[in-house]
């Protein structure tokens, strides 16, 4: 329980909705959750975690209240920012999907020759690594003009006989466009030809269930890590195995470099798609979450997405 009324205009909004908040993320999943005393413990902990292990962040890379979130965008490692982010997919995003959208796919784009040692993520770009797949869909786009696609650039980690290996990736969500042409247009950024890997993944997004929770997926912001190396494409379900120590450190001290908007793949949205996403207030996000979340179907099987190709 919380001691007192937060004196906060945004921390009072979040205060008086949080029930809603939290019923509305977790419509698209139960891996979702929301609570204000929970993210100060989340932040208090990370911040413990930083400290011990000696990294060094940028001042304003971490909101450390609500009292700016309206004014200020930090980066992608700020919990604060993570949950606005979620929110403003779930309700902007999912909804004009919904509406607008015919078919949708679901792809995952994992290279081999993305990955990075231990120690080595820092010279992993994810504005380069966003642009190369912007570029090929921007292509597509000029042969296919309804097209649209929202996905975000993220870091997992897998444990090999040979160590530890960060692997970047993206999942996006593409609608309105042959499968076959995307995924040739995808497999022609691979720089790596290993055999028996499937660098390019597509599914067909079949329900507004699925379309839900795959964006959820999207916008998890977890470390996770596999305990085995990729092998034909093929991973284990679920969450079940985080980041921690060294890997975890080097993992927050990358994605603290990047706003979430750095790490976005879109294409097909409008001029200001990106501008909108930074400067909306937190409020008509909310607004738009509880909105959109209406449009989920009221009993779902929220388990975990399978990550394709990852």
């Amino acid at each position: 329980m919380h001691a007192a009324l937060p004196s906060e205009p945004v921390h009072r909004a979040l205060y008086n909705q949080e029930f809603e908040i939290r019923n509305a993320l977790k419509r698209f999943s139960e891996h979702n959750t929301f609570s204000l005393e929970g993210i100060d413990e989340r932040r208090t902990n990370q911040k413990q975690f930083l400290a011990d292990n000696l990294v060094a962040t940028s001042p304003t890379a971490f909101h450390e209240s609500w009292r700016l979130i309206d004014f200020e965008r930090r980066s992608a490692a700020c919990f604060r920012e993570q949950v606005r982010s979620r929110v403003w997919a779930f309700g902007d995003v999912f909804s004009s999907f919904v509406q607008e959208c015919r078919h949708v796919w679901w792809v995952t784009f994992a290279d081999v020759s993305d990955q990075r040692r231990l120690g080595r993520l820092h010279k992993f770009s994810p504005v380069r690594f966003r642009r190369r797949i912007n570029n090929a869909l921007n292509a597509l786009a000029i042969e296919n003009p309804d097209l649209r696609a929202l996905g975000v650039v993220e870091v997992s980690a897998s444990t090999t006989p040979s160590g530890l290996v960060f692997e970047p990736h993206a999942h996006l969500l593409v609608a309105d466009v042959d499968a076959d042409l995307l995924r040739a247009r995808l497999h022609a950024l691979v720089r790596a030809k290993v055999k028996d890997t499937h660098p390019v993944r597509i599914e067909q997004i079949d329900s507004v269930a699925s379309l839900g929770r795959t964006l959820s997926y999207c916008f998890k912001f977890l470390p996770e890590q596999r305990p085995t190396s990729l092998h034909k494409g093929t991973r284990s379900r679920g969450y079940d195995n985080l980041m921690t120590g060294a890997a975890l450190a080097e993992w927050y001290r990358w994605l603290a470099a990047y706003r979430a908007s750095d790490l976005l793949i879109h294409t097909g949205q409008s001029p200001s798609f990106i501008a909108d996403m930074k400067s909306r207030e937190m409020q008509p996000l909310i607004d738009s979450l509880i909105q959109g979340s209406r449009l989920m179907p009221q009993e779902v099987d929220n388990g975990a997405v399978r990550e394709a190709g990852t």
